[in-house]
């Protein structure tokens, strides 16, 4: 029930050096633009532990949508609903499958990119298109002395082990390589299994790609998030498959197996799993793919 005494302040600043003040003054402060999240957590609002928030929507700069001939830059308070609509005659054909799905429609004329990212939520598919497709996100981030503004690898960020940056601080913009899906060499496939917002332990999201290089090999990229663990990325342009290997069923499931080994390898040092049924279906999506690869081929 709400009550009014617990009720947090609310500090809504319109520059970023304003932000850095607040960073400097407040031990706790939650951020927030959509305000999805607050929203999603009944029972932690109010909650006297976070006494202070930080409503970042109209922080000038952070609305942000360009576009040039290497990049796209998408402003961390654009709401995923107005990114999927400005990208939606240019954007990869993955983006806009993950952008499409996910979170109901008046989630995401609320909820941000730049939250989609930061918060553990529904948006796990639209990351894994992300990080499939090589974003880079721009933190600002208070560390305790002076705040510092980085631009990382959004897989840096993404992945589990990886310490996180935003105890004080936030994203402030995603950066997108620009695709050339015009190209007929290439192709990508996307696939989402189970729902992450019904049971993270079951689903996971897959996205891959192909580009073929000289007469018979290929380049495949492939990178499956598991929801509540991390994902793995094969991207290896060095390790090129050979056409005729993917023709056969014995040889789609031989690349299975090692792409089983793989996911194994990546996730051994973790604290967290994904569990042998969700690889095992993670596995079939892979084949799967190989199989669109090969129908496209012949």
């Amino acid at each position: 029930m709400f009550n009014g005494a617990f009720s947090p302040i609310i500090q809504t600043p319109h520059l970023i050096t304003k932000v850095d003040k607040l960073f400097e003054q407040l031990n706790n402060p939650l951020i927030f633009a959509g305000g999805t999240h607050i929203m999603r957590c009944v029972m932690d609002y109010p909650n006297v532990l976070i006494p202070e928030i930080i409503d970042i929507k109209n922080v000038s700069g952070l609305d942000k949508f360009v576009q040039t001939e290497k990049y796209i830059e998408i402003g961390a308070v654009n709401t995923i609903q107005r990114v999927k609509e400005l990208g939606d005659s240019f954007f990869p054909s993955v983006l806009k499958a993950s952008l499409s799905q996910g979170a109901p429609e008046i989630v995401k004329r609320k909820a941000t990119i730049g939250g989609a990212i930061a918060v553990n939520g529904v948006y796990y598919n639209l990351v894994a298109a992300l990080v499939h497709l090589g974003a880079m996100i721009e933190v600002h981030y208070y560390t305790g002395k002076e705040t510092v503004q980085r631009t990382i690898p959004l897989s840096t960020f993404y992945d589990s082990k990886a310490p996180r940056l935003l105890m004080k601080g936030l994203i402030t913009k995603v950066i997108l390589p620009q695709q050339n899906e015009m190209n007929s060499n290439k192709y990508s496939y996307y696939r989402e299994v189970g729902s992450p917002v019904e049971d993270p332990s079951k689903s996971f999201v897959f996205v891959g790609s192909y580009e073929i290089e000289g007469i018979s090999n290929l380049a495949i990229d492939a990178t499956v998030l598991f929801s509540d663990i991390g994902f793995y990325k094969l991207s290896d342009k060095n390790q090129v498959f050979r056409i005729p290997q993917i023709s056969s069923f014995s040889e789609i499931k031989f690349l299975g197996e090692s792409y089983r080994r793989n996911i194994e390898e990546k996730f051994s040092t973790y604290k967290r799993k994904p569990d042998k049924l969700r690889v095992d279906k993670c596995i079939r999506v892979f084949e799967d793919f190989l199989l669109a690869v090969n129908e496209r081929l012949t």
